[in-house]
């Protein structure tokens, strides 16, 4: 694996641990910092080429249509992505692997609103719609690998924290 590829998948890490703990300490200061962390992250991303800003700027609007961005600390990390997205040189997205993303992420949103509350399946719980595309895309080389490892890095670095924090509960 190159460097760059390498700070490609830390920066899907970091970010995917530091946006769960954005989450779970939307109430206190701390939440503050971990969305800024994460924002620089997903901005790095975003600016990073056209293949890590579709998946990171389909998620963000799925997320957004779905309204998942409800504590102040999440909109202010939202506005700092933008921010440092524009300071590092904005990637202007794969236009159809943006529409792929955001359309899975949605469903992925919807699903894990409407039917995990009525524990019909663990597939949405950990969304599971958006891995398996990601998965696809990779097999069938519409993506370079590694963004789906960078992706699924994400994905699951937030999904072991929810669970470490349902766990503990944090919060």
């Amino acid at each position: 694996m190159a460097l760059s590829e390498l700070v490609l998948v830390l920066a899907f890490i970091v970010g995917g641990i530091t946006l769960k703990l954005a989450d779970l300490y939307a109430h206190r200061s701390r939440g503050f910092v971990f969305a800024a962390i994460s924002a620089l992250c997903l901005g790095f991303l975003i600016s990073a080429n056209s293949v890590s800003s579709a998946i990171v700027l389909g998620i963000i609007l799925a997320v957004t249509v779905a309204g998942k961005i409800d504590q102040l600390n999440l909109l202010i990390g939202l506005g700092f992505t933008v921010v440092i997205a524009i300071i590092l040189g904005f990637s202007f997205p794969d236009l159809p692997l943006l529409a792929v993303v955001t359309l899975s992420a949605l469903i992925d949103e919807v699903g894990h609103e409407k039917i995990t509350a009525r524990r019909y399946s663990g597939f949405f719980r950990f969304r599971m719609t958006l891995k398996i595309i990601m998965i696809m895309l990779a097999i069938s080389m519409q993506i370079n690998l590694i963004y789906t490892l960078g992706f699924l890095c994400f994905d699951f670095s937030y999904d072991a924290l929810t669970l470490i924090g349902e766990a503990y509960h944090w919060q």
